[in-house]
């Protein structure tokens, strides 16, 4: 380990960590956010007494404005910083402005650490951007330090999603140095970790090596409020919300919460609440926003069952998981997740999985049975596996049951993050 490590009074390792991640909200700063996962291990880390340098895009990923439009170092606590990059802004995800986004973080990161003499013992940086993540390798290799890569999607592959099948060929020569800049990242990390086993044998067969015990997957998680209560502190009205978004008590509400983008498949729930629409107990509600907002709302014109919230943020999420009756995974076919965070947060206020995504997910639902899997664009199939729920609520309580237990015991996000923690300190022992 390097001199500048020592144990505290608790018996905590001291170590100067840099969490490097352009695109999650930053709690402390962003109002009416939760963390996500950089958010988690920040703080466990804080909790074992790291002292933490958070690295983020000035750009807020979420709302699409610039926070200080410039580049900031934040104090959150006596641990914590957090460093805002200057940041070019864009709007759409997968955009050129996107990568002239990620173009100007990575030239104001490299800006930073040129006139900086702050070197931290180990720095955990996640995939995408690629940009970021190349500059972040470089500079690890050159100052001896351990750069752990985290994947968290499968870029440039994502790009590829967004275009016909005919075009997919053309795709890969038009990427063909973001290929080769991924492969690069990958195999000059000191370790790869994952948010599933899927991504991270897509990580090592990029590398091109094999995998050593230092590589892991870490599922994203969840944190449940204080005591495991979801009525304490946190939630807003019942009655507000159900009057808010025409939720009548006893109705059963299918839920969705997520971004409206190209991966999701959305449209499939609004014609699946069509094919419903004479039971008048069942409500669709899609809490979020995003490029599919016109086409929804167009397609669920005139339905009385479906409710389009917008973005809603963290407590009326809550609240709304706490008075649904299933969670929606609804992931396009050519979708590229493996284990996102959704689940996980039904999952921790009880709620059986409806899910569309294969892999991973899918055996997760059938060996533990907390929820159904059905076909993506197919209306049908998802109808069918509303109305199994429906005309069989024993099944229904019982994988409601099923899923907050399998939460407790395996993703709640203390048990996670934490041995996320002892991994990263163990790669500086």
């Amino acid at each position: 380990m390097q001199g500048s490590n020592f144990s505290d009074s608790k018996g905590y390792i001291k170590v100067k960590t840099w969490i490097i991640v352009p695109f999650e909200p930053v709690p402390g700063v962003d109002a009416n956010v939760r963390p996500l996962r950089y958010g988690y291990l920040a703080s466990e880390l804080d909790k074992r007494n790291h002292q933490v340098i958070w690295w983020t895009s000035d750009f807020n990923h979420f709302t699409k404005k610039n926070r200080y439009f410039k580049s900031f170092r934040a104090h959150i606590n006596n641990n914590l910083s957090v460093q805002f990059l200057d940041a070019i802004p864009y709007q759409k995800n997968i955009s050129l402005a996107r990568i002239r986004h990620n173009l100007s973080i990575a030239k104001s990161f490299r800006k930073i650490i040129k006139s900086s003499i702050e070197r931290p013992d180990i720095i955990f940086v996640c995939l995408p951007t690629l940009e970021l993540a190349e500059q972040v390798v470089e500079y690890g290799k050159q100052n001896s330090i351990p750069v752990v890569v985290d994947i968290v999607d499968t870029w440039p592959d994502i790009y590829l999603t967004s275009i016909p099948s005919w075009l997919k060929p053309i795709g890969r020569i038009a990427l063909a140095a973001d290929f080769k800049r991924s492969a690069t990242i990958l195999k000059s990390a000191t370790a790869i970790t994952a948010v599933s086993n899927t991504y991270l044998n897509w990580g090592l067969t990029r590398a091109s090596r094999k995998r050593r015990n230092t590589d892991k997957a870490f599922l994203l998680g969840y944190h449940i409020p204080e005591n495991h209560d979801l009525t304490k502190h946190y939630l807003i009205g019942e009655g507000d919300l159900r009057q808010k978004y025409n939720l009548p008590r006893g109705s059963f509400v299918v839920t969705f919460l997520g971004q409206l983008a190209s991966s999701y498949d959305v449209e499939t729930v609004i014609y699946a609440a069509r094919k419903l629409e004479k039971n008048q107990n069942i409500r669709f509600v899609i809490a979020g926003d995003g490029d599919k907002m016109p086409i929804l709302k167009k397609l669920s014109r005139n339905l009385t069952n479906v409710v389009l919230t917008g973005w809603i943020d963290h407590p009326t999420a809550l609240s709304l998981l706490n008075i649904s009756s299933l969670g929606l995974c609804a992931y396009s076919p050519k979708a590229l997740q493996s284990l996102p965070y959704k689940p996980f947060e039904y999952m921790a206020c009880g709620l059986p999985l409806l899910s569309s995504l294969k892999g991973e997910l899918a055996d997760l639902i059938d060996t533990h049975r907390i929820g159904k899997n059905y076909t993506a664009q197919n209306a049908d199939s998802l109808v069918e596996k509303i109305r199994f729920f429906i005309d069989n609520p024993d099944d229904l309580k019982q994988m409601s049951y099923n899923a907050k237990k399998l939460f407790e015991s395996k993703f709640s996000s203390d048990k996670i993050y934490g041995n996320l923690v002892k991994h990263l300190e163990s790669l500086i022992i």
